[in-house]
């Protein structure tokens, strides 16, 4: 038959080495993709005795499995291992492309050289990266393999490492021996760093201290000769790995009183009423013994939770939204004032807010409607059924009174809710007479509020009774929210 052209390519691979054997530990080959070109500068073609076929194999790689032992800290875009897979198909349909399962970590290229895309890490992996490597061809219904990859991590110690490069402080040029100056933080992921605290640099002796577990630094027993101190503070860690961090001590001339909130306890459990807005809730005021500047007091709030704003020069606080006791009724507020020095310092006092309740909601009954079957010969007096409301609202604005619209036979108890028989009934009336009532709950608000709900007592003949609450101890019962299981809440007694 005919033959057909085929557009051959030569790959050319070099392979890459340096002296401390692929990155100190391993080689990286690179595939050099080049077409194999004429005189006359175009692609060569030859003639092929295969016909171009369908896509019938699948990539296949040389090894099982790849395994490589890197450092915890080589650097991102370190060549860490080559794989190598083979098609026996032509063109397209053997043109092999790699991709990774773990893109965080790795990338690969086109002649499968893995790399690192970032800091590979020890402590939170256990040394151990694994993932898997795929190839697949080009052709149009195109097939792959995978093969699985191991990367072992060596841990590699580190230092301890400060939350902060530079440490800026500031304490009272009045500071004695054993005040507070600041606080440095050191933590280390190897988790060795303990009791490792140190200052180092230090131009005057015993100027400062610092607590070799917790890093409080405090003021020594040195005399102060400046008024700025640089120094570092030193982490040092089991293995004698370190780390430092800049510090910067200022003192303060002049201005050595901070604001104080001398009244701060009288201002606890103050009341806001609910539902209004721009609303005075207290004025704060915090004295600072200093003169001109040193002794402005400038206020704001540590946070206002979006419902209280301050005036930053009077210390009024107001209401910036409406708000509603039903959804929360208590808030704790700080309240922050710093004098207008260079260098302010600040006093804090915090208190509670109450908001009142306001008589904003209505009573609610726990049902639409009540029904009851009662017997031709029950007792006078005897208790029938009980209705209950609720009302979301505090103190008298939720205090609910009950009230029977005009029955002669039937009362209610006013706090309870109990109807009660009050007029005997007759054996003509059974399965015949129903009672249709109405009963009120109302509040005991400004203005008061109320709800109505309707009660269907049928008489009925004797025997055909369900069972009938007679009576709950005590009225009203409530369980703290710390109660144990099978605490005892309520005494229900049934006939």
């Amino acid at each position: 038959g005919d033959e057909q052209l085929t557009t051959v390519q030569q790959y050319v691979t070099k392979q890459i080495s340096n002296t401390n054997n692929f990155d100190d530990r391993a080689l990286v080959e690179e595939p050099i993709v080049q077409p194999v070109m004429e005189e006359n500068n175009q692609p060569y073609s030859m003639r092929s005795n295969k016909k171009k076929g369908k896509n019938l194999y699948k990539p296949q790689f040389n090894v099982d499995e790849y395994k490589q032992t890197v450092n915890e800290n080589i650097p991102a875009g370190t060549s860490i291992l080559v794989v190598h897979a083979e098609d026996n198909d032509f063109d397209e349909n053997g043109l092999i492309r790699y991709r990774v399962s773990d893109t965080e970590h790795f990338r690969i290229d086109e002649g499968g050289v893995l790399y690192n895309t970032k800091p590979l890490d020890f402590e939170h992996t256990a040394g151990e990266y694994r993932f898997h490597i795929y190839a697949e061809d080009q052709g149009v219904d195109r097939k792959s393999s995978r093969v699985p990859v191991d990367i072992r991590v060596l841990d590699t110690p580190d230092p301890p490492h400060f939350d902060s490069t530079n440490y800026k402080f500031t304490v009272s040029e009045f500071a004695h021996e054993g005040d507070y100056v600041g606080t440095v933080v050191a933590r280390d992921a190897d988790k060795d760093f303990e009791d490792g605290y140190s200052l180092v640099d230090l131009s005057q002796n015993n100027l400062f201290e610092i607590d070799i577990t917790t890093g409080i630094i405090t003021r020594g027993s040195g005399v102060r000769r400046d008024w700025l101190y640089n120094f570092k503070a030193k982490a040092t860690d089991k293995n004698g790995n370190s780390n430092e961090a800049e510090i910067e001590v200022k003192f303060i001339d002049e201005n050595t009183n901070k604001p104080v909130f001398s009244e701060c306890y009288a201002y606890d459990e103050v009341k806001v009423l609910e539902n209004k807005i721009n609303t005075d809730v207290i004025q704060v005021t915090a004295i600072d013994d200093d003169h001109g500047d040193n002794g402005v007091v400038v206020y704001e709030l540590l946070n206002g939770f979006d419902s209280f704003i301050i005036n930053s020069t009077s210390g009024q606080i107001t209401t910036s939204r409406s708000l509603n006791r039903e959804e929360r009724s208590e808030y704790f507020l700080t309240v922050i004032g710093k004098d207008e020095a260079k260098d302010p310092l600040q006093g804090a006092c915090s208190f509670s807010v109450l908001v009142e309740d306001e008589n904003d909601n209505s009573p609610v009954f726990d049902k639409d409607f009540y029904e009851q079957s009662v017997p031709y010969n029950k007792e006078v007096k005897s208790h029938v059924l009980r209705v209950t409301a609720s009302d979301d609202d505090a103190d008298n604005n939720g205090k609910l009174t009950y009230s029977l619209k005009e029955s002669d036979t039937f009362s209610i108890n006013a706090l309870t809710g109990y109807i009660t028989l009050e007029r005997q009934l007759t054996s003509n009336m059974a399965d015949v007479e129903e009672f249709d009532l109405t009963v009120n709950a109302i509040d005991d608000g400004r203005p008061q509020l109320s709800a109505s709900v309707n009660v269907i007592i049928r008489v009925v003949s004797t025997g055909v009774m369900p069972p009938t609450v007679l009576s709950l101890k005590p009225d009203s019962p409530s369980v703290k929210e710390d109660a144990k299981v099978d605490t005892q809440v309520a005494i229900i007694c049934a006939k």
